[in-house]
């Protein structure tokens, strides 16, 4: 392989060096970057090749678009409403439980509920 092209103009291609020898590029940390659109024109308007799929990040409103394709290169559009959460929301609840002790009485409750109320119990 002839790393100087006579229509790249003398420049080596890409990944060889002046003497023909592989460079290995440098390693990047991988980045995730959600692209960011105005409004569902620009969600529309954005490209991706068949069988594919991407989140769109609206700049106009709090929507997130996720934008798919399936083989033939058909686009399909939806969008979802973003809603921010308050700390009370974000904390989670302390279960609570009862005693089986707990449980027998409230079940003896019901079920002489359902009797006075002339309903039977299932079971």
């Amino acid at each position: 392989m002839n790393p100087y092209n006579p229509y790249n103009f003398g420049i080596p291609a890409y990944g060889y060096s002046q003497f023909n020898q592989p460079q290995t590029p440098m390693q990047q940390e991988p980045s995730i970057k959600v692209p960011q659109v105005h409004g569902e024109n620009g969600a529309k308007a954005y490209s991706l090749p068949p069988n594919s799929s991407i989140l769109l990040m609206d700049e106009t409103d709090s929507i997130i678009w996720a934008k798919m394709t399936d083989g033939a290169g058909y686009p399909t559009l939806k969008g979802f409403r973003i809603v921010p959460m308050d700390d009370a929301e974000m904390k989670e609840e302390t279960p609570v439980y009862v005693t089986t002790k707990e449980f027998d009485k409230l079940a003896a409750k019901v079920d002489k509920l359902v009797k006075d109320l002339g309903g039977e119990k299932d079971g």
